[in-house]
């Protein structure tokens, strides 16, 4: 909780194969030293196992990969490949979707007429299944060559380039904040809603029960890639990118001098390659829209691989196709001074330094130019929050005066909230936060509160409500708990006889404190205010 960098790495000997972590604006250098670091260490405990499997000394089993049929593969090939460059020329993702689909309709019919002919049993093959398959390969194939042969992408983007971005905040009313980001053909809406501590999100794991002030929900609904069916619960893809956009925002503000709750809520509006990053984008649009203070924007970027054998090639900002057939999904995300959440994970057996500091570096380099189209519509957070929502002011009270705050079964605490419309949190070390959305009546809260707890100062005036009428004088209360007498002598100059003229129960009027006894007791007086005058009969 305490470091700049958090970080897990999986490797083997040669290579890394998985990294996930968070960080506080770390740069890429010292990035790359830390997974230098685990992979030194990494190796070391590769060399143990190895040493305790030649000592327990079973034989490894042999891995049989599935065999290819190369007679479907190159019949499908032969006869299919003008169609499958047809395919890969479409730019917009669901019709690419809607053409693939026709060609493997097309292949399967063509098994289904002559399965012999690509070397498959009629009776035992699935020529849908088959087709599927044949065409998956075939554009693997094709995509990965055109890559690696001329460095030519879906839709013919460069290797380094970012898509089309657009920004917008304050697109919804109701939110604290909102924003709206769109590069290519992903499209996420966040919100943002500013709260107390009841807002608090509750954690209860097998570390025990926490509480959240910073949270994100990330929601992936069916329609954003096209598809019309229910919304079932919260999946791991859900979680996992949730909780990566989450961990590049959460350290962008410091929580002692911003003590607010805040929900992040990301909606993924259409989706063709990382829809996290986008959140990572939209969610900090919000939180800087809503006046959340953000120390630095924060953009983030997926890249992508294509290797075979020693040539390869790094994408910047990948296509969902680029996804499933390349080699590796490498998020980060952070500002312009470091990077904040990092998330790979890959294919193949690994990949070398070389590769991982030059894709570390083209993503730099990408996730200054979207934070620079970011910033030509918000480039710092608003300096207030908007109308309407609630601003927390704080006072502080000896510890040992919190029951008294809080009163008989909360009577006192509940009492305030209720006549004032303002939620009152109170902590153990005496620091009472006023939450609402009118500043005038938070500051007579806490000016109610400094009465109860501290009493009321000699020489100060205050307004009073009569509540109880004597004969040698009249209780009036200053504030929930606070009360004293205004003795006859002190309603009005002139001497009076009957004070039930000068004073009826539940008349307002202002006192001033004239002296507090040994016993706390308050002694009152509305003439040196504004002598009340005698009511007409």
């Amino acid at each position: 909780s305490e470091s700049d960098l958090e970080v897990v790495v999986s490797a083997s000997n040669d290579a890394i194969l998985m990294v996930e972590g968070e960080a506080r604006e770390v740069p890429e250098a010292e990035m790359l030293e830390a997974l230098e670091f685990a992979h030194d260490h990494i190796k070391k405990w590769c060399e143990l196992v190895e040493k305790m499997a030649k000592e327990v000394g079973r034989p490894k089993r042999d891995f049989v990969s599935s065999s290819v049929n190369e007679t479907l593969s190159s019949q499908v090939e032969k006869q299919f490949s003008p169609k499958a460059r047809d395919c890969l020329g479409v730019v917009e993702k669901l019709s690419r979707q809607k053409a693939v689909s026709h060609l493997v309709s097309e292949v399967g019919q063509a098994l289904a007429k002559a399965p012999q002919d690509y070397g498959l049993e009629e009776e035992k093959s699935d020529f849908a299944k088959e087709a599927y398959k044949a065409v998956d390969d075939l554009l693997y194939k094709m995509m990965r060559e055109d890559i690696l042969a001329e460095g030519k992408r879906i839709g013919g983007r460069g290797l380094d380039e970012v898509r089309s971005i657009e920004t917008e905040v304050d697109i919804l009313k109701a939110p604290h904040g909102s924003a709206l980001f769109t590069r290519g053909e992903t499209q996420v809406m966040s919100t943002v809603t500013i709260g107390g501590s009841e807002g608090d999100q509750m954690v209860d794991n097998i570390l025990g029960l926490s509480y959240q002030k910073f949270y994100l929900h990330y929601f992936f609904p069916p329609f954003c890639v096209g598809e019309a069916r229910g919304v079932r619960g919260v999946g791991r893809r859900e979680l996992g990118h949730g909780n990566l956009a989450e961990r590049a925002l959460k350290n962008m503000f410091d929580p002692l001098t911003f003590p607010y709750t805040l929900r992040v809520m990301c909606e993924v509006l259409e989706s063709n390659g990382s829809s996290s990053m986008g959140s990572v984008c939209s969610g900090s649009l919000a939180l800087m829209d809503a006046g959340v203070p953000l120390s630095s924007p924060v953009a983030g970027v997926a890249m992508g691989l294509v290797k075979e054998g020693d040539r390869f090639q790094i994408l910047t900002d990948i296509l969902g196709d680029e996804d499933h057939l390349g080699d590796m999904d490498f998020k980060v995300a952070g500002s312009s001074k470091g990077i904040t959440a990092i998330q790979m994970d890959i294919k193949i057996a690994g990949i070398t330094r070389d590769i991982f500091t030059r894709a570390m570096e083209q993503a730099k380099t990408a996730r200054l130019h979207i934070l620079s189209e970011m910033n030509k519509t918000m480039e710092k957070p608003r300096e207030s929050f908007k109308a309407g929502v609630p601003t927390i002011k704080t006072l502080k009270i000896p510890p040992d005066k919190i029951g008294a705050l809080i009163g008989p079964g909360g009577k006192n605490i509940k009492k305030l909230q209720e006549e004032n419309g303002v939620k009152i949190e109170v902590e153990e070390d005496g620091t009472v936060r006023v939450l609402g959305t009118d500043d005038k009546v938070q500051d007579e809260v806490i000016e109610t509160v400094e009465l109860q707890i501290n009493g009321p100062k000699i020489g100060t005036i205050y307004p009073a409500e009569a509540v109880t009428i004597k004969e040698y004088g009249v209780f009036v209360d200053i504030a929930p708990g606070v009360s004293g007498l205004v003795h006859i002598s002190e309603v009005a100059h002139e001497r009076i006889k009957d004070i039930e003229e000068y004073v009826s129960e539940g008349d307002k009027f202002d006192i001033k404190v004239i002296e507090v006894d040994k016993f706390g007791r308050l002694k009152l007086s509305a003439k040196e205010v504004r002598p009340l005058e005698k009511k007409k009969a």
